[in-house]
C-alpha cells in the first residue's frame, strides 16, 4: 500500500468526524495489515498528539507482526517531531536509511 501521510490522515479523520466506525476500523486494519506499507511525506503535516498516537499504533502493530514499513521524509533528523519518539523507536529495529540525492523531478516536468 502506497499512500501519502497527509492523504491517510484526511481519510482517517473524515471517518472519525463522520462517526463511521466501520470505515475507521477498515482504514486502520488496511494500513496495519498490508504486507508492505509506504508512507510518503510524513513531515508534511503539523505535529500533534493525535498524529503521534496514530503513528505509534500503526508502527507498533506492524513491528509486532514483522511487516515492513517504508517512510519518506525530507527531515529525517527531526522525524520524532512529526511522528513521535515512540514511533521512531519502532522504526529503529532493522532500519535501513537511504538518502536520496538528485534533482526534484517535478521541477523537470514540462508545463
Amino acid at each position: 500500500l502506497f499512500t501519502s501521510a497527509p492523504q491517510f490522515f484526511v481519510a482517517y479523520q473524515d471517518s472519525l468526524r463522520a462517526a463511521d466506525k466501520t470505515r475507521e476500523l477498515s482504514l486502520m486494519q488496511q494500513i496495519i495489515e498490508t504486507p508492505v506499507l509506504v508512507l510518503d511525506d510524513v513531515d508534511k503535516l503539523k505535529s500533534s498528539e493525535f498524529r503521534h498516537e496514530t503513528y505509534w499504533l500503526i508502527l507498533d502493530e506492524r513491528y509486532k507482526a514483522k511487516r515492513p514499513t517504508i517512510i519518506s521524509t525530507n527531515k529525517l533528523e527531526t522525524l520524532g517531531e512529526y511522528i513521535g519518539d515512540a514511533a521512531v523507536s519502532r522504526l529503529q529495529r532493522g532500519l535501513v536509511s537511504v538518502k536520496m540525492v538528485g534533482s526534484d523531478y517535478r521541477m523537470e516536468e514540462e508545463l
